[in-house]
């Protein structure tokens, strides 16, 4: 994959079941590139968002999005459209089984300018709950 450094922001938003807010942004340096017809951006986490140490890498192919984290929490999401897609998130602490909700997916990419990138979903954790995600991924 031939990549190039990219300066990213990303802003999340993530409402509980009782209608609290958690709010996070944060700015990044990154890569973006192709591997075949897939887009793929990765970056390392900041301490904001409790990941610090965790590598993430998004990729886009079509319509769809996958978002792995490695470090030591491991997860692999998958965001399909109208779609309910499951996980194990593996943390120190245990193993979670999520289920992945997709919403709403906008991906704009323009590897000359500005590129966006728009998800919200809902995330079942079993036995924890239910979360009304928003992400908004911006880089260039």
């Amino acid at each position: 994959m031939k990549a190039k450094e990219v300066k990213i922001h990303i802003k999340s938003n993530q409402t509980d079941h009782c209608g609290e807010k958690n709010d996070i942004e944060f700015y990044a340096h990154g890569k973006f590139g192709l591997i075949g017809d897939t887009k793929v951006l990765s970056y390392e986490e900041s301490p904001v968002t409790g990941l610090e140490g965790s590598k993430s890498t998004i990729k886009i192919k079509g319509n769809e999005i996958s978002l792995t984290r490695m470090g030591k929490s491991r997860v692999n999401f998958v965001f399909k459209l109208g779609e309910k897609t499951n996980t194990m998130y593996n943390t120190e602490y245990g193993d979670f089984q999520m289920e992945v909700y997709t919403h709403e997916i906008c991906i704009n990419i323009d590897e000359q300018s500005q590129s966006k990138v728009y998800l919200r979903y809902t995330l079942d954790i079993h036995h924890i709950g239910s979360f009304l995600n928003e992400l908004f991924l911006n880089f260039k």
